[in-house]
């Protein structure tokens, strides 16, 4: 059974590939005005999951939104891949 941290990655993949799908199709359809709003949706939930998730198990990468101004988190705590 998946944890809710092991479901957040999964999150995090499935709108992150939405991210690369859509910046691909729009590399040849620069002026298809609902990818541009998809594309705007997946990466605003992309930024929320990510804060989520840096805010609940710690930062995904070096300068992720939620480090702490006294600790340097990224030391301290599971790297994603670690999982």
């Amino acid at each position: 059974m998946a944890t809710s941290k092991e479901n957040l990655m999964h999150q995090l993949q499935q709108v992150g590939f939405t991210l690369v799908d859509l910046g691909e199709y729009m590399d040849t359809h620069p002026d298809d005005e609902f990818a541009i709003r998809r594309y705007n949706q997946a990466a605003e939930a992309y930024r929320a999951l990510k804060a989520e998730y840096a805010e609940n198990y710690g930062p995904l990468s070096l300068g992720c939104e939620n480090s702490s101004d006294d600790e340097w988190l990224w030391a301290t705590t599971d790297f994603p891949w670690d999982m």
